[in-house]
């Protein structure tokens, strides 16, 4: 039953960080500051960030119950672990992020991600495999955060934004994204190859979970590179391809979805390591 409560807190956690501080990074490098643009980031900035919150401290809460209980020397314990130290990482980033809708300010929101993503780098398998997989895994959270906070706001824009106002934005999203989502791939591979050591045996719990994993991130590549191959040079001269790539890009937000649940099913019930 704890595994299980772990288990759906630990998505929340990725979906509240996913929108919240993805969305923020994204905001600001998009620069979507003004207009109904920064009204639509804040507003999901701030539903983010207070998903991430609720989520982050209700996992602290199960993680010090499957420790043996809530007591004082269980949370001192609790708060020496990478778990422990992730969660506190994560509620000072909601706090962040939230400040920084409140103030009217993303660029606070923008640094406020900065803890959010450092909150990945500290616990999880990477981190137990290598110093530098931790790191890794908190870039690669950082860029997957990027990605689903621009889809977002894409298909936001695509209701605020007159059709050239819109055009550019999916452009400058586009040039973008071959830098960060390439980058992501490549972090991917790096940390998946390190956390198996070599070890691809099919039977083995991680490597099914890893492998449907690769199956929806491997679809959500192939809808994206399709976008920006063949409908984002269309959009000036094809009525039909705008909005075929906001439904495309709504296709590559479930498959984030779906990655972020195989992902934390997969960090509750299996180890690379077993």
């Amino acid at each position: 039953m704890l595994d299980a409560l772990a288990a759906f807190l630990k998505l929340l956690v990725y979906a509240g960080a996913l929108a919240g501080a993805g969305g923020a990074v994204a905001a600001a490098s998009l620069r979507l500051t003004s207009g109904p643009m920064a009204q639509a980031a804040r507003k999901l900035v701030g539903t983010g960030a207070g998903v991430l919150a609720i989520a982050a401290a209700g996992g602290f809460a199960v993680f010090l119950l499957r420790l043996g209980g809530v007591d004082a020397d269980t949370v001192q314990i609790a708060l020496e672990t990478g778990p422990g130290r992730a969660a506190g990482l994560h509620l000072a980033g909601a706090a962040g992020l939230i400040a920084g809708v409140a103030l009217r300010r993303p660029m606070v929101s923008a640094l406020a991600a900065a803890p959010v993503f450092a909150g990945f780098a500290i616990s999880g398998h990477g981190v137990a495999a290598a110093p530098w997989a931790g790191v890794a895994a908190g870039l690669h959270v950082a860029a997957t955060a990027w990605w689903t906070g621009s889809l977002v706001l894409l298909r936001a824009g695509r209701e605020g934004l007159s059709p050239a106002a819109f055009t550019d934005l999916v452009r400058r999203f586009g040039r973008q994204a071959l830098v960060i989502v390439g980058g992501l791939v490549a972090l991917g591979l790096a940390l998946g190859l390190r956390l198996l050591d070599g070890n691809l045996a099919v039977e083995r719990p991680y490597v099914r979970f890893l492998l449907v994993k690769l199956a929806f991130a491997a679809s959500a590549l192939a809808i994206a590179l399709h976008n920006r191959l063949v409908l984002t040079p269309r959009l000036d001269r094809d009525a039909t391809a705008l909005p075929r790539l906001v439904r495309a890009a709504g296709l590559e937000l479930g498959l984030i979805a779906a990655v972020a649940g195989a992902t934390a099913l997969m960090t509750t019930y299996a180890s690379p390591t077993e």
